[in-house]
């Protein structure tokens, strides 16, 4: 059985990013294909971390989960408009054009906006 790659959706919690990802996600179900979602990050646009306080730099893992939490609130509501679709959200530490690219290796096509 063939793999099928995945749509995946460049999003930064943008109005534009938002609408990508609902077009990614009915092209997904159209095409019966699961659904990636890339969101970026570097230290200068993460939230803050919990675990922060003045004078203290928490651990990028910190960041990483405080990025998690950020995009899976956001995207939840989206997500909701199509169950039927398979999703998986990464969150990697990054330039997003560098890891658009990356993603884009393993994928069907790519959606941003």
């Amino acid at each position: 059985m063939e793999q099928k790659l995945p749509i995946t959706v460049g999003f930064d919690g943008s109005e534009f990013a938002t609408a990508a990802l609902r077009k990614g996600l009915w092209l997904a179900q159209r095409l019966d294909l699961p659904l990636r979602i890339i969101r970026a990050w570097t230290i200068s646009n993460a939230p803050r971390p919990t675990s922060w306080e003045p004078g203290f730099i928490p651990p990028i893992e910190d960041f990483a989960a405080a990025m998690t939490e950020l995009s899976n609130a956001q995207l939840s509501p989206v997500l909701a408009e199509y169950p039927q679709v398979e999703v998986a959200i990464e969150v990697p530490h990054g330039a997003a054009g560098r890891e658009l690219i990356r993603a884009s290796e393993a994928s069907s096509m790519i959606v941003v906006g």
